[in-house]
């Protein structure tokens, strides 16, 4: 059975499997519907969708990061994140955006379909790697529109050949149930656009 679904729908198995652009389509809008009904089914086991909202003003100079941290604790004190039923859903503002390691953990779900572009340099957006092995280290994130570019913004990725760093953009390791869907990834120097190792359960789609 599918990990990722509406409650009220009967699933598919995504699994590790490769789809054309028609059929990867109907599975987006399917993820898409999924988050927006609020209840999510995954593993087996239904979770609240709590959102998480990104406020412009504490966006700083350095980027995106404070601002995604600072939405998530506003959401923990609403929620008991230890009682294991949410899923924590990070609404970006549209606007371009400095982003750089942005860690992406268990039950999170990163949503740029607002028009939120990020812009980083190296890796930036990431799961974390508890040096376990297999598919232990997080499981359950979401990548939803948007874009994410692994130049910053403005810069002429020809020139910035020369400095690249060899980072993967988007980069998920020995983890299970992720989802990107309908989101562009670009500009990436020396490395991978997206890098996946040790994922179970993968879903890429339009």
């Amino acid at each position: 059975k599918s990990h990722w679904r509406r409650t009220s729908k009967k699933t598919r198995n995504y699994g590790l499997q490769y789809y054309d652009n028609a059929s990867m389509s109907e599975q987006g809008k399917e993820v898409y519907n999924s988050v927006d009904s609020g209840k999510v089914t995954i593993d087996g086991v239904e979770r609240t969708v709590v959102d998480a909202k990104v406020k412009k003003q504490n966006i700083t100079n350095y980027g995106l990061n404070s601002a995604i941290y600072t939405a998530l604790n506003e959401a923990y004190s609403e929620t008991d994140p230890a009682e294991g039923n949410y899923i924590y859903r990070i609404i970006v503002p549209a606007g371009d955006y400095e982003a750089y390691g942005i860690g992406l953990n268990s039950n999170m779900i990163l949503d740029l379909r607002n028009g939120a572009n990020l812009y980083g340099s190296g890796c930036v957006i990431y799961s974390p790697d508890t040096g376990d092995g297999a598919y232990g280290a997080a499981e359950n994130m979401m990548i939803l529109g948007g874009s994410i570019h692994g130049i910053p913004k403005g810069t002429d990725i020809s020139s910035h050949k020369a400095n690249y760093s060899g980072s993967c953009t988007v980069r998920f390791g020995h983890c299970k149930n992720v989802n990107i869907v309908g989101t562009t990834i670009a500009d990436n120097c020396g490395g991978h656009h997206v890098e996946v190792g040790a994922v179970k359960n993968l879903l890429v789609a339009d």
